[in-house]
Parts: C-alpha cells; structure tokens; sequence
C-alpha cells in the first residue's frame, strides 16, 4: 500500500473531475509512458481512502489470491498486448464485479471509475469498450480458458487434506440467456414460469462446499447423461486421494468416491456399468436413493421426514378414512 493519508468522499471527485486525460486519470506519466509502447501495464498502488461504494468487496481480497485467482495465467497461454492496464488489474475487476452483484459491463458506465480504480490498485477502471476488447482478447479460446480452470479445480482438490473431497455434491442451475448471439433452445423456468433460452451448469463440490468445477451445457441431455459422459471421467483422472486397483479388488466394500445428487440422476443402472462400478451415489431424500460398492448397485429410499402417527384401536386409517369421505361411505 502507498504511503498516502486517507481521503474522504468529497476528495476523490475533485480531483477526479479535474484530471488533465479525463474522469479519474490520475496517474498521467504512466498513462503516456503506455500510450508510446514504454510501459507493458502499470502497478498496482493501494492507497488508503475513506467512503468508497462498495469498499467492502476488497476484504475478499485474500481469499481470492489464496484459491488462485492469479495463478496459472502464464502457464495457460493468457497474454495481453502492451498497455496501460496489466492482465491482474482484468482479473481482480471481474472477481470484484461479481462479489458486488454488477450483473453486466454496461452497469460500470453509471458506475465512478475512480472509486472501483482504488479498490483494484489503479486510478480508474478501463472503460466499457476497453474492457470488452480485453476480455474478448483472454476468452479467445475456450480450450485455454479450460485448461485454466482445470488447473485451478485441481489446486482446489488437492490443497483439501480432509475425507470430504471423495464425498463430492452435484446439482444443477439453469442460467437464462438474455442475448442475441445464439439460438438456445428453450425450457420452462420454474422461478419465471415461462420457457426462456437458457444453459444448464452442473456444479461439483465437496462436501464443505467448495467449488471443484463446472460442466456447461447449452444442450442439457439429462443429468444422468451428464454424470457418465463428462463429470465422472473428468473426476477418475484428476480426483486426488483415490484407491488403487488392488485396494479395489482387496476390500469389496470401498470405492473411489460418493456422487451426491437429487432425483434427476436416480438410474437403476446395472451393476457392472462403469459410471456405477467407479464410485458410490446417493439421491436426495425426495426418491430412492442408489449406491454401488464396488460392481454391487443396491437401491434404498431415505426415511421420510414425516414421523408414523400411532393409530388407536378402532380408529380408521387416515388412507383409508380419505377414500371413504370421497366416495360418501362416511
């Protein structure tokens, strides 16, 4: 953090308003030095600051660096050419935009540049058509932007030292799409109760809720097409901490990992499938629930969360009691 005493609210907009390249262009030695090819993206400089909107965003700050939020860009293949704003500042940007609910880009140009600047170590964010370039520039090629986020899935399951990464949770969010650009097929949103175009998102977490990775499909074929197709190959060759072959074969009752997910997934598969015979799964209280110890598929119902009421003697049923008031016998 810069040397430099706190300001207030009112400080920043002065000199803001007053900077000689626009709104919030503090930094202008900087900004020339990028603008003739000298500078390859300036530093990042913190500088203590008073009643800055949406200030508490930065508190995630450690967290965000801790789960690798700037980690393995290099190795990936992500580069930008030269300017003034560097590939952190993009990153860190975005990672604050979302902690702050901006749901879109074109929120920031009613957004003060030079507040959100503090906040990522710059004298001001890039502007919309700027940003856009950028991010277009970084999301190129989905298979980097792949690569990138399995490195970071497993980081995250490595770094879990615990017995909650072989128990592993699965559920499914549709995200509508609200753009022009692609003809998604559409299917009913319940929280609308409309058919919009949407994509479905398969989250896989561990048991303490930390997020291992994501399978987007613009298509959705079914959870369970899901599960056999891409969640469960993806987790046999980068889950870390499973059994070898020979514990397999040495305890009848283990397996590599537990798949938890709602009724959508329920299969009575054979047992000798793969999907089946390489891990264990549990579906949600609300239907039968499956697991697979090794090649065996047993299918069990989770206990009801209704308790069994004690029926007197001579007493109807409450079934039966029902049937009767419908019919006109009671």
């Amino acid at each position: 953090m810069a040397p430099s005493s706190a300001t207030s609210a009112s400080e920043p907009s002065v000199a803001d308003g007053e900077a000689l390249f626009g709104i919030a262009t503090t930094r202008e030695c900087e900004r020339m030095a990028a603008a003739l090819g000298l500078l390859d993206g300036a530093p990042l400089e913190f500088e203590a600051a008073h009643d800055i909107a949406n200030g508490g965003t930065i508190c995630a700050l450690p967290a965000l660096l801790a789960f690798g939020l700037l980690r393995h860009q290099q190795e990936v293949g992500f580069s930008l050419p030269k300017g003034y704003y560097q590939m952190d500042c993009i990153f860190l940007l975005l990672a604050l935009l979302a902690l702050a609910r901006v749901s879109s880009l074109e929120q920031l140009r009613y957004q003060p540049p030079g507040e959100w600047g503090k906040l990522i170590g710059m004298d001001r964010i890039p502007e919309v058509r700027t940003l856009r370039h950028k991010i277009g520039l970084l999301a190129d090629s989905p298979e980097r932007t792949a690569r990138w986020a399995a490195c970071l899935a497993q980081a995250w399951m490595g770094r879990d030292e615990s017995q909650s990464i072989g128990t592993l949770l699965i559920d499914g969010h549709t995200r509508v799409y609200h753009g022009a650009l692609a003809e998604l097929p559409r299917r009913y949103i319940s929280r609308e109760r409309l058919c919009l175009r949407a994509t479905t998102d398969y989250w896989v977490n561990a048991l303490d809720g930390a997020p291992l990775f994501c399978v987007t499909k613009p298509i959705d074929p079914g959870l369970q097409q899901t599960l056999e197709h891409d969640i469960v190959p993806r987790l046999l060759m980068e889950l870390p901490g499973q059994p070898s072959d020979e514990q397999l074969s040495a305890q009848p009752h283990l397996h590599r990992f537990t798949l938890v997910f709602d009724r959508e997934g329920y299969s009575p598969l054979p047992s000798h499938h793969p999907s089946r015979a390489a891990s264990g799964a549990k579906s949600g209280a609300t239907s039968p629930s499956a697991k697979t110890v090794h090649g065996q598929h047993q299918t069990h119902r989770l206990p009801s969360r209704e308790q069994p009421r004690a029926v007197s003697a001579g007493e109807t049923p409450a079934p039966r009691r029902r049937q009767e008031l419908r019919a006109g016998t009671l």
